[in-house]
């Protein structure tokens, strides 16, 4: 399940809304089922499915696309849980007799809801935790489970990993002088450039701003600087077309460097980041290897 075109503020509205509106519904059911079964009264209606805080936001919600694409599944098994509680309610109020089959109907009808609100919520919290959603490659939080599942996996087999942070050089003048549209453009194409020149099972990831860094398992330090070095010539030569008249080309730095036994993840990042800053205060658009 995708959530369509929302940045990080409507993500997190997003998914505070979900849960809202869960806690809502089984808020409601406890008074149904008190209703049903003690003949209690309270003010809130079970008949009418906008009524409650799941009917308000999905009648007010203003995202077309996601409405339709996302929402339109738990809207339906909404309007059919609110038309079995009102039939419930209706026959009590008719004192007719309810059956067991009737009543299953209706909690199966909840627990489909509520399992689709989870699943929702679940794929909000992948977009907000994992997914960088300008770039569309592994945020920094899931970059940090890609390097300790890779770092458990060296621990055990050993064998040679490395791994490279990049940075884009003068990346403030492009957005102080182009914009940050057009900064946001850069970026795109540099991850897709990263995405199309990397092997199936090698990652990368947007490390924060400017910064990307990637994972390369089961390869030796000097194939690491071969496709680092492929990847920075390819950067170089690209034309990032601004319009029919300007366009501008952009450099990037790597700092490389790779597990050794005995020494922390922390301190084999920190070193790739060390090899960064060289390669920067050495003159940038280059890739410069750690001392270890």
């Amino acid at each position: 399940m995708e959530i369509y075109h929302l940045n990080p503020d409507e993500i997190q509205e997003f998914s505070t809304n979900i849960e809202r509106v869960k806690l809502d519904h089984v808020h409601r059911l406890n008074l149904f089922n008190e209703q049903l079964i003690f003949n209690t009264k309270n003010e809130i209606s079970f008949h009418d499915s906008k009524t409650c805080l799941f009917g308000q936001w999905y009648a007010s919600f203003p995202n077309v696309e996601l409405k339709d694409n996302v929402f339109s599944h738990i809207g339906i098994l909404h309007e059919q849980l609110h038309e079995h509680a009102s039939l419930l309610l209706t026959k009590k109020s008719h004192n007719d007799p309810l059956t067991a089959h009737e009543y299953q109907k209706f909690i199966d009808c909840q627990e489909q809801f509520v399992n689709a609100l989870d699943s929702l919520y679940g794929s909000v919290v992948s977009t907000k935790y994992g997914i960088d959603y300008l770039t569309k490659l592994p945020n920094r939080e899931l970059s940090q489970l890609i390097l300790e599942k890779h770092f458990a996996m060296f621990e055990r087999n050993q064998g040679e990993y490395c791994i490279a942070i990049a940075d884009i050089d003068f990346f403030k003048q492009v957005n102080d002088t182009y914009g940050h549209l057009t900064g946001d453009r850069v970026l795109q194409i540099i991850a897709r450039i990263f995405l199309a020149r990397l092997r199936k099972y090698d990652s990368v990831c947007r490390y924060g701003g400017e910064e990307f860094i990637f994972i390369l398992p089961n390869t030796a330090i000097g194939e690491a600087e071969n496709i680092m070095d492929r990847m920075r010539a390819e950067i170089q030569n690209h034309s990032i077309h601004l319009n029919d008249e300007e366009s501008i080309i952009v450099t990037c730095s790597f700092g490389l460097s790779r597990f050794t036994i005995g020494e922390a993840l922390d301190a084999t990042v920190d070193k790739a980041d060390k090899a960064l800053y060289l390669a920067k205060k050495n003159g940038r658009n280059q890739v410069q290897l750690s001392d270890g």
